[in-house]
């Protein structure tokens, strides 16, 4: 039976995905609540383990999105053994076909900050599809392929930086006002 384990923490957690959905968020009704953590949704995301074996991870439109070795899912993955599934900066799983062992903190992974740290060196280029690839063990390709879509992401902050601008100096701009005659004139 495949499982999900919490790494890089103090909890010891271990999800079984013997059902043919598990979904994963802060919501009481979820099957994996996550309380505590604002950076995760209501309902994040939802494991999917199929007849034949495959489990997939599906974002149920969370704010922050669900990462698999690094790059953004959008449309869902598939879990391979080892695969790291993050939720948010403080919550993420190792994907395992096998029961894993209970051993504490998780150490043969970089830790947030190294990943941070990888994350500001990693060399941007054109194109690609995934999300910022945060994990320094995962292939060039797919740095190159994250970090387009970093640059993407951070584009569109951007647009919307610009976009709230334009909006503070419509309000800003002279309004209309009534003339004696009827017409209209700014002041």
């Amino acid at each position: 039976m495949p499982y999900l384990q919490r790494i890089r923490s103090k909890e010891e957690i271990v999800v079984p995905l013997g059902k043919s959905l598990t979904v994963i968020g802060r919501a009481e009704s979820c099957d994996v609540t996550l309380e505590g953590h604002s950076e995760i949704s209501r309902e994040h995301c939802a494991v999917h383990s199929y007849e034949d074996g495959t489990v997939k991870v599906v974002d149920l439109g969370s704010k922050n999105g669900t990462w698999v070795n690094g790059a953004r899912t959008f449309e869902g993955c598939q879990l391979k053994d080892g695969d790291i599934v993050r939720l948010s900066r403080k919550v993420e799983f190792r994907f395992t076909e096998n029961e894993p062992e209970m051993s504490g903190m998780d150490r043969d992974q970089p830790s947030m900050e190294e990943m941070t740290i990888a994350e500001d060196h990693m060399p941007r280029s054109p194109g690609g599809r995934h999300g910022t690839a945060l994990n320094v063990r995962t292939p060039s390709e797919d740095l190159s392929a994250a970090a387009s879509h970093m640059e993407k992401e951070l584009e569109q902050q951007d647009f919307k930086s610009i976009m709230q601008k334009l909006s503070e100096q419509a309000k800003n701009r002279p309004k209309k006002k009534k003339t004696e005659e009827g017409g209209e004139e700014y002041w």
